[in-house]
C-alpha cells in the first residue's frame, strides 16, 4: 500500500526553532537542508508491566554469576540460599532454568 507523502514549503525565516519533534537534515552532498517534523498519530494508555519475582539458585563458588546479578539489582537471601531477581533479568542472563519453585 502506498503511502502518500505530502511535502509542504516554508520560508527559511519560518518560525520554527523551539518546536518539539522538528528536526534538520543536511543532505549527503551538503547541499540541501530538510525540515522534518514528527506527527502524534495515535494516542493510547501505558499498562505498567507486572514485575514478577523469582528466586533463583546460584552457587557460592559462582562469583562473577553472583556479580553479575547483583549489579543487575538481584537481592540475596543467605537464610534459602537464593537471589531474587525480576523473571526478566532471570531469562536475560540465561538462568530461567534455576528458577526454584515457590
Amino acid at each position: 500500500m502506498a503511502v502518500p507523502v505530502i511535502l509542504m514549503s516554508f520560508p527559511s525565516n519560518f518560525p520554527f526553532d523551539g518546536c518539539p519533534g522538528l528536526s534538520h537534515r543536511v543532505g549527503q552532498r551538503g547541499q540541501f537542508r530538510y525540515t522534518t517534523v514528527e506527527l502524534l498519530v495515535d494516542k493510547a494508555p501505558i499498562r505498567p508491566r507486572v514485575e514478577t519475582v523469582v528466586g533463583v539458585r546460584i552457587e557460592a563458588h559462582e562469583r562473577s554469576l553472583q556479580q553479575v546479578v547483583k549489579a543487575a539489582g538481584a537481592k540475596c537471601d543467605h537464610a534459602a540460599r537464593l537471589w531474587h531477581m525480576p523473571k526478566r533479568l532471570a531469562g536475560i542472563v540465561r538462568l530461567a532454568n534455576r528458577i526454584v519453585a515457590k
